[in-house]
């Protein structure tokens, strides 16, 4: 039977081997009688969360699994693993064929979470945002400059070298929430709810 002591030997491993341990230790109830429960030892004995420990234990079991199925292409980090866990179990392997492809044989959790969005129909697998927002430059572009104009007025408003009256600065506010009132009706068009675009 195993013990505590060589459990915790092996949370100073790898991210497969802390996360089986903590599945035995949780299982097997090994934290008593120290403490009272399993999230009271994580809590004092690592600093860890409960669901900071079931993230990984479920990290684990998600890496020893693929490793049965694609052993030529293991999961190397627990980022990759906590994506794949959010793929349902039938599609597992074939995601992370994607993300392998993707990539180069390097696949990061980036092109998993990706590989997997291709796979459920959120984006298109040959959508580019950085295409997509060249092709909306006459939406997008006035907007960036209005705001960009507005951001350049601060300090002169602030050291009264431009002046502006009240109904001037709510005219500008409202052109930019014009722009980006149209903006996200194309968003809206273009991509399905689940999809956000990073727009910086």
């Amino acid at each position: 039977m195993t013990t505590l002591e060589e459990q915790e030997a092996r949370i100073s491993k790898s991210f497969v081997e802390i996360g089986d341990a903590l599945r035995i230790i949780r299982d097997s109830r090994l934290y008593k009688p120290g403490w009272t429960s399993f999230e009271a030892y994580c809590q004092e004995k690592w600093g860890w969360k409960k669901s900071y420990a079931h993230m990984l234990i479920q990290a684990a079991s998600v890496a020893q699994e693929m490793s049965t199925i694609v052993d030529d292409k293991p999961v190397s980090n627990e980022g990759q693993a906590r994506e794949l866990a959010k793929v349902p179990q039938e599609d597992r392997a074939e995601v992370w064929e994607e993300a392998w492809q993707a990539t180069g044989g390097k696949p990061t959790a980036k092109a998993v979470r990706e590989a997997y969005e291709v796979r459920r129909g959120l984006v298109p697998d040959d959508f580019s945002e950085d295409a997509w927002f060249k092709q909306q430059a006459d939406t997008v572009e006035p907007c960036w400059r209005a705001a960009e104009a507005l951001k350049e007025s601060i300090p002169r408003l602030r050291d009264g070298s431009e002046n502006w009256s009240y109904e001037d600065v709510l005219d500008r506010v409202a052109e930019i929430e014009e722009y980006l009132s149209e903006i996200k009706s194309i968003l809206a068009e273009k991509m399905q709810p689940e999809r956000k675009l990073r727009i910086v």
